[in-house]
């Protein structure tokens, strides 16, 4: 199959890959952003706790209680950044299948290209770091022709 794109088409492509990837990138971040601050504050609960019982039992030493504090915080910071990565990762596929594939659809039909030569050209526009990229098929025209589906 001829995948060579009229100029038109290229430059469309172009425009609707670089904004369906900014909006995946906005969305995604601003979750994971949410999800790291609301895991941070969360944190104060168990932080607290912590110092609460160590004063309980008697532990008045600086030292003990800064590197029990101190372990807390570490320990909070990963799972926090563990919920974040994760949470970014979900929202990024959610989105992708609630806003972003339901745009290619239609895109694909108005321009009577196939799949396959939508990612080809968009590959050739999006940094290699794009969030877009995650969700382009294969190389492998023969899965990607949704006409043969």
């Amino acid at each position: 199959m001829n995948t060579a794109l009229p100029p038109e088409t290229h430059l469309a492509i172009e425009s609707l890959a670089l904004d369906l990837n900014d909006q995946l990138r906005s969305a995604a971040t601003g979750r994971a952003e949410q999800t790291f601050g609301l895991s941070c504050s969360v944190l104060v609960v168990p932080l607290g706790l912590v110092l609460l019982v160590m004063f309980i039992l008697g532990v008045r030493s600086p030292i003990a209680i800064g590197i029990a504090a101190l372990v807390c915080l570490l320990l909070g910071v990963v799972f926090s950044t563990f919920a974040a990565q994760r949470a970014r990762q979900t929202s990024m596929t959610t989105i992708y299948q609630e806003q972003i594939e339901p745009q290619i659809g239609p895109f694909l039909n108005m321009h009577a290209i196939t799949r396959f030569q939508f990612d080809q050209a968009a590959r050739q526009v999006l940094p290699s770091e794009a969030h877009l990229m995650a969700f382009m098929n294969p190389t492998d025209e023969i899965h990607n022709d949704p006409l043969k589906e």
